[in-house]
């Protein structure tokens, strides 16, 4: 498959000043790729903006007014990490239509990256916050339902959570929702109980991570914690060796309601072995007997996701 690139010189029009999110963020990536090999082969791609009625699909109309007035108004702060500039409502539009370019590019057989911003993951239905104005993700996502797509789903894997792309779609069954983030962190949700709601229960799966790089020998062991044989032989294996305890143990260990997380985890792991070795060997008696013998783990409860979120 071909690879196309969807980037425009105009998102460099969302101005922040020395701001993390700033303009030379894209910038670098595309000076960059154009020194290489790789740059001749790309289909780059400049997108059309979205529509007022492609943002209303997961925005409230009174959020859409604040960030339009903001511009109108020559810029202002809306919260302590997000700026609008004069020309940060039209950009946003045009990083959601980068998204949604991303879709059609896909259906013709492209495989497309969005160089895109500013950036969507914590933008909320109702409010822009973390440097977000308007969930692009989710509103691509929104819009793939209106064309007739049956399930769409969003893997978001990055050192933060994605609480407002989590939000727009928590009590919507046709589109699952995976993040991969760090914990604790910035925005303070994304735990393992936010799994959705209603119709929608199972479809968010949140996938907490300690921070840090293990060594090689670190993550051997990170793995054999994250799906032990028992909890009781790990603690022997860890006392014996201190110096090679792995950084996700004691990252985990140090809060309490991780470490409640991380037992349940290990509990369902555990059971799911027991399960794989009776179907492999059915005739076995001990490994029928073990898998008996051992308790299902309780599914944690799902907690409801505490946001305003725009009437359907």
């Amino acid at each position: 498959m071909d690879a196309a690139i969807i980037w425009d010189e105009a998102y460099a029009e969302h101005e922040t000043g020395a701001h993390p999110e700033g303009v030379d963020r894209i910038a670098a990536v595309v000076d960059y790729l154009r020194t290489t090999d790789l740059w001749p082969r790309l289909t780059v791609v400049k997108p059309e903006p979205a529509t007022e009625d492609d943002v209303l699909l997961v925005h409230t109309r009174p959020h859409l007014d604040t960030v339009k007035r903001a511009a109108a108004g020559g810029g202002s702060w809306l919260d302590p990490d997000t700026y609008v500039s004069p020309r940060s409502y039209e950009i946003a539009l045009l990083s959601a239509g980068g998204a949604i370019e991303a879709t059609r590019l896909w259906s013709r057989g492209l495989v497309p990256f969005a160089l895109i911003r500013p950036p969507g993951h914590h933008a909320t239905p109702d409010r822009a916050m973390g440097f977000c104005l308007f969930d692009n993700i989710a509103i691509a996502a929104a819009r793939l339902l209106t064309e007739g797509y049956e399930r769409v789903a969003i893997i978001d894997w990055d050192v933060h959570h994605g609480n407002g792309t989590q939000a727009a779609f928590y009590d919507e069954p046709r589109v699952l929702f995976v993040s991969l983030h760090q914990w604790p962190h910035y925005p303070g949700s994304g735990f393992f109980n936010e799994c959705g709601e209603g119709d929608a229960l199972g479809r968010t799966v949140n996938l907490p991570l300690p921070s840090g790089q293990p060594t090689p020998t670190t993550r051997t062991r990170s793995r054999r914690w994250s799906s032990p044989s028992s909890g009781s032989s790990r603690r022997k294996r860890s006392s014996s060796r201190p110096g090679r305890t792995s950084t996700a143990t004691t990252r985990w260990g140090a809060c309490s309601s991780q470490t409640r997380a991380s037992r349940t985890w290990r509990c369902a792991a555990s059971a799911s072995r027991a399960s794989s070795a009776r179907v492999a060997s059915p005739s076995s008696s001990r490994a029928a007997t073990t898998a008996t013998r051992r308790r299902a783990p309780s599914r944690p409860s799902c907690a409801p996701w505490p946001t305003r979120r725009r009437r359907r």
